[in-house]
């Protein structure tokens, strides 16, 4: 298969915004809460909105790795977690 200079420059630009951005994992509600509760002071980003259903984002960092998990419903952290108010959430899907 033959890639245009186009095709090819996108595609450097996918794997590079990859590198950059390391593993994004998207988990189940439970699993999330779980990894959250393993950090000592877990620091938690968070998004609320949505055009036609509102949904709750979140994502954390756990040794290297992006963890995001949403929601309907506003998911309880436990109380030592500091959370960030996003004003806007952007996670690509590459």
């Amino acid at each position: 298969m033959k890639m245009s200079a186009g095709g090819t420059s996108a595609y450097l630009l996918i794997m590079e915004a990859k590198k950059a951005l390391g593993s994004i994992i998207h988990i189940e509600n439970k699993d999330f809460l779980d990894l959250v509760k393993k950090e000592e002071n877990p620091l938690v980003v968070f998004h609320h909105g949505g055009v036609l259903r509102k949904v709750y984002s979140y994502l954390f960092s756990w040794q290297g790795y992006i963890f995001v998990t949403k929601s309907q419903k506003k998911l309880s952290l436990p109380g030592k977690t500091q959370v960030i108010k996003a004003k806007k959430l952007e996670l690509p899907s590459l």
